[in-house]
């Protein structure tokens, strides 16, 4: 899977300069962005459980909705991101 970003000017130097503080010398860039990526995806992952469990503690009958509704999704196919 190949994932696109684009960064506008002042974003992708924003994205620059925090790799060039942060990012240690033994990671190439390559890398070192995708473990931002999917470190960013696992928080994200995180915040919306934590969501969902709330929400399922605030409405116990909606509990068996929200699992026949992720039993019927289709997570197959391909993903691509542009952002302008």
């Amino acid at each position: 899977m190949k994932i696109i970003i684009k960064l506008g000017k002042d974003e992708a130097e924003a994205f620059k300069n925090f790799e060039t503080t942060v990012r240690p010398e033994e990671v190439d860039s390559a890398t070192f962005a995708k473990s931002i990526f999917f470190n960013g995806i696992e928080s994200m992952n995180r915040e919306l459980s934590a969501l969902v469990q709330k929400y399922i503690e605030e409405n116990p009958d909606a509990s068996g909705m929200l699992n026949a509704d992720l039993e019927d999704s289709d997570t197959s196919g391909n993903i691509e991101i542009i952002s302008e």
